[in-house]
């Protein structure tokens, strides 16, 4: 696939797409680095990898209308249960070029309903937690 230039994207919170309120997404892979290093070992750290801490973080524009972005995510917060999100980088389907990072157990624990400054547009960074995992397909 070639270089591109972030136009639009996919991103559904508990079957909800929000896609026109995102101002940015990370989809965040990480593993622990857990030191294996050996008595015996050639004179340098051997490191193995540990469990996965996943997330997705999300730039969004406020909208505070029933049933818009800041109303989804206040909900997700207080009814403390699980929820799905999709992510695409482009619009449209799956494709092979066009892949789905998802997970279907995140959890929401911190939430700022207002953020923002004079004169600037109002916005809110959330991190999501990806519990058991973001997949990708295909």
């Amino acid at each position: 696939m070639p270089k591109y230039v972030v136009k639009g994207g996919v991103v559904s919170i508990a079957t909800i797409d929000v896609s026109d309120n995102v101002k940015s997404v990370d989809v965040k892979r990480s593993k622990a680095k857990i030191d294996a290093t050996g008595l015996n070992g050639p004179g340098a750290m051997d490191h193995v990898q540990g469990l996965s801490d996943e997330e997705f973080e999300f730039e969004f524009m406020n909208d505070h209308d029933p049933g818009a972005v800041n109303d989804i995510l206040n909900q997700l917060y207080e009814d403390e249960t699980d929820f799905e999100v999709i992510v695409r980088p482009f619009a449209g389907g799956e494709t092979s070029s066009n892949p789905t990072f998802t997970c279907a157990t995140c959890r929401l624990f911190d939430f700022s309903p207002i953020s923002g400054q004079v004169g600037a547009l109002s916005t809110t960074k959330v991190t999501i937690s990806a519990n058991g995992g973001i997949t990708r397909s295909p």
